[in-house]
């Protein structure tokens, strides 16, 4: 039967090669999440140039709605005062 010693280093050396692979496994795994982090990354810029899109559009709306309102009230305005 080996000495209490031996068999004390044997666990040791068994437990630092457990903590090196899991350490290898949780370097892999930090490497995925910074993968996914870049995807999330990019699509924050797609969907950033996507609301800046909408944005211009939905001003551009307003903006024409607006201007036929003006009109609308315009031409009413003019036929009522024409006719007084």
């Amino acid at each position: 039967m080996p000495a209490l010693d031996d068999r004390v280093t044997r666990v040791e050396a068994q437990m630092m090669d457990v903590r090196e692979e899991m350490r290898r496994g949780f370097d892999r795994i930090d490497g995925r999440f910074a993968q996914i982090d870049g995807r999330f990354a990019h699509f924050d810029s797609r969907l950033l140039s996507l609301e800046q899109k909408v944005d211009r559009q939905f001003i551009w709306l307003v903006g024409i709605q607006l201007t036929t309102m003006l009109t609308v009230v315009g031409v009413l305005a003019a036929a009522f005062f024409r006719t007084s």
